[in-house]
């Protein structure tokens, strides 16, 4: 369906709209990179307890959580980072319900 504005194959989530309205309000108080930063550190923060949460009840992560559930930092790392590179660019926007949820996000992943 054509509708006016949008520039074809761009798709923008609209419950992205909360991440720009965080960054908007950090960009105000810090300078970018540090709202980079922040962003990042929060996203990984709950991103990385999902996950914790994922291995304990649905999938043994053998690469991200030791036996004990210890956090393989490392394998933690690569696939956080991963995973806020393609956040960055939209891909969840299209393949998870709840683009701004990390655990979503981490579930979508695991599963």
């Amino acid at each position: 369906m054509a509708t006016q504005g949008p520039t074809s194959g761009r798709y923008f989530h609209p419950a992205n709209q909360v991440w720009v309205d965080l960054a908007r309000e950090l960009v105000g108080r810090y300078t970018v990179g540090t709202t980079h930063q922040k962003l990042k550190a929060r996203f990984a923060q709950n991103f990385q307890a999902a996950l914790e949460d994922l291995n304990a009840t649905t999938l043994r992560l053998r690469d991200s959580f030791d036996d004990d559930g210890s956090p393989i930092a490392a394998g933690l790392g690569d696939l956080t980072s991963s995973a806020w590179d393609h956040f960055l660019r939209g891909t969840f926007g299209l393949c998870v319900a709840e683009p701004l949820s990390e655990a979503a996000i981490a579930r979508k992943e695991v599963l």
